[in-house]
């Protein structure tokens, strides 16, 4: 019996119309083979599963400023940005590089301010980050760090 057939036969059962005889004997002479194809029931294998979505193994977050507490502040914030989205963390603090920088009058070699500079850095280690959140996560990071705050991301 061809698809066509049992379609019509199975509406002449569940329908309150009937299929005159001219169309019955075309589907009769009809002479369609069922395929799994034809009968539209064919799925490829794995579309229950999950997607495999690649993540990243470790990476580091460095974060550097000149201005402790709001090199602290903006730490925070990427840690619980960071446990919101269910990324795990870890994070270190890197000792102060002093730096002194000297102001000298115009054209002439007499100091005129004499500044003493500490870079504070602290380092944040993410792992198993999936690949298609990561982007998201460095977007939000990078709008809103504060003036002042260089933020490097490695392997």
């Amino acid at each position: 019996m061809s698809v066509l057939a049992r379609v019509f036969s199975i509406l002449q059962k569940t329908s309150r119309h009937t299929v005159c005889p001219k169309c019955s004997k075309f589907l009769q002479r009809c002479n369609y083979r069922v395929t799994s194809l034809s009968s539209g029931k064919w799925e490829p294998d794995g579309l229950n599963q999950p997607p495999e979505i690649p993540e990243y193994d470790e990476l580091n977050i460095q974060i550097k400023g000149y201005d402790f507490p709001v090199l602290e502040s903006y730490t925070t914030y990427v840690k619980k940005l960071a446990n919101t989205l269910g990324i795990e963390t870890n994070s270190y603090p890197v000792p102060g590089k002093a730096s002194k920088v000297e102001l000298f009058y115009p054209e002439s070699e007499k100091v005129e301010h004499t500044y003493n500079l500490t870079k504070y850095e602290r380092v944040i280690q993410i792992e198993n980050v999936p690949s298609t959140l990561l982007p998201i996560f460095i977007d939000a990071m990078k709008l809103n760090a504060a003036p002042g705050i260089e933020v490097t991301i490695k392997k």
